[in-house]
């Protein structure tokens, strides 16, 4: 199921009524992980399965862990999450990329494999529950996270629909607490839940649904299109991932503050950034703050080493995570260019002017990495970069103006939402009543006459 159906706008409200009219917060939860496993069966039931070993696997984990003394005992438990959690992931992402990537390199030594790849479906959302049970099995082994002894509220923490498919990725300390106390209805929650699901479906609807079809068009057929075209395709991708992810999450965020649930922000404005730096501290902030933690501190130590060890840490990081996002080598070199941004790109300090240039220069080294990520292989990607670096203003054809026409407006569009917004829809509270609903007004004439409600699949589904 996706937000934006008409399945899920009937499914939403039935929860709700369902939910509140329950006193007690145990058969609230009850209704919430059954509406989670029908949200995400929705899709496929047959990977219901995937989700409920990986949840029954770190629940048990985590008691072991908890309930062990030995700190041999607890590391064995640990071991025992990560080979279960990473080998799913591993099999179901990434097992046709390791084969097809190997059998090159022996062809490459001169010797044919013998093996064919598997035609191996991706789950939807595997990437997202998979890190968020494994942040609570690291985290109750290092004693940041107390045990949950609660299969119900352990299983809603792993499968609570707002945020499986596409995140935010939550801390166990941070969302099991909220699911494990009593929760009552209050109006400015519920309000506040209302106006981030309709700044949501501006982002994807009329946003990064009006880029769809331009983007889309240009960059599958990249060979018949000019290097003005493909400027122009990769001007409007960057909006529209923005439009796509960040109203997914924006949606997320407002679903469960209809339950009394409070999620992490997940974007503040990431294309207003000084530096690439600055950026992914406000692009995917959950997923940054993972591997922050767990790769990059925990696993290779952090700062907390020499210079060139420190860069390293940096670069591996960022490889690691580019390969999360996707199983292809554009992803790889995607994440290996950013991390070499993140130190060589450094803002220019001074004046106001000083800041707009440095916004301007960070948003087109993070659109050219966008080329890697959009390009289906890395042979399409430098045919891209080449037509770019190429191209004559005798390309403006005035016969090409009304198929890239939403890439000049609709930045425009998605600069002033942020404008008055802020970085986040609860900012319109400082504007009077009057103010307040005529903007509602205006985002829902944008949203009935603009929006577009063919249930585009959201672009961070396939991860």
């Amino acid at each position: 199921m996706v937000f934006n159906s008409l399945v899920f706008c009937i499914f939403l409200p039935l929860v709700f009524v369902a939910y509140w009219l329950c006193r007690k917060q145990k058969n609230r939860n009850r209704i919430l992980l059954a509406s989670s496993y029908v949200f995400y069966g929705w899709w496929d039931w047959r990977f219901l399965g995937l989700i409920l070993i990986s949840s029954l696997v770190d629940y048990q984990c985590g008691l072991k862990i908890g309930s062990s003394a030995a700190d041999s005992q607890k590391k064995r438990w640990l071991a025992v999450s990560l080979c279960v959690n990473l080998g799913l992931l591993c099999t179901f992402k990434y097992l046709n990329f390791f084969a097809e990537s190997t059998a090159t390199m022996l062809q490459m030594l001169g010797y044919r494999a013998g093996w064919s790849t598997l035609h191996v479906v991706l789950p939807v959302g595997i990437s997202f529950y998979t890190f968020q049970t494994l942040s609570y099995t690291i985290d109750v082994y290092r004693g940041k996270c107390d045990v949950c002894s609660k299969p119900l509220d352990f299983f809603l923490f792993v499968a609570f629909f707002p945020q499986l498919v596409a995140g935010p990725i939550e801390k166990a300390h941070i969302l099991l607490p909220q699911l494990q106390k009593a929760r009552r209805l209050e109006i400015d929650s519920a309000r506040h839940g209302l106006r981030c699901i309709l700044y949501g479906f501006l982002l994807k609807s009329v946003v990064a649904d009006n880029l769809t079809a331009f983007v889309d068009g240009v960059y599958n057929q990249p060979e018949s299109a000019s290097g003005f075209e493909l400027l122009m395709a990769t001007y409007g991708f960057a909006f529209q991932i923005y439009g796509d992810f960040a109203g997914y999450t924006w949606i997320a965020i407002g679903c469960a503050a209809l339950f009394g649930i409070r999620l992490t922000q997940n974007f503040r404005s990431p294309y207003l950034s000084e530096s690439p730096r600055e950026f992914w501290h406000r692009w995917h902030i959950s997923l940054s703050a993972w591997f922050s933690e767990y790769v990059y501190i925990g696993l290779f130590g952090g700062a907390r080493v020499s210079g060139f060890r420190h860069v390293l840490n940096i670069l591996l990081t960022f490889l690691i995570s580019g390969l999360w996002h996707g199983a292809n080598w554009t992803f790889v070199i995607w994440g290996g260019l950013n991390g070499i941004l993140y130190f060589v790109a450094a803002p220019f300090r001074g004046s106001w002017w000083s800041k707009q240039l440095n916004a301007m220069v960070c948003f087109h080294m993070i659109c050219a990495t966008w080329i890697l990520f959009r390009a289906d292989s890395v042979a399409t990607a430098m045919t891209i970069f080449e037509r770019i670096a190429y191209w004559s203003p005798t390309q403006m054809a005035a016969g090409t103006v009304p198929s890239w026409y939403p890439v000049a407006i609709i930045p425009l569009c998605v600069v002033g939402m942020e404008i008055i917004g802020g970085d986040s829809p609860g900012v319109l509270q400082q504007y009077t009543q009057t103010t307040r609903w005529l903007i509602y007004s205006l985002a829902l004439f944008a949203l009935f006459f603009l929006g577009v409600f063919d249930r585009t699949p959201y672009i961070y589904f396939q991860f």
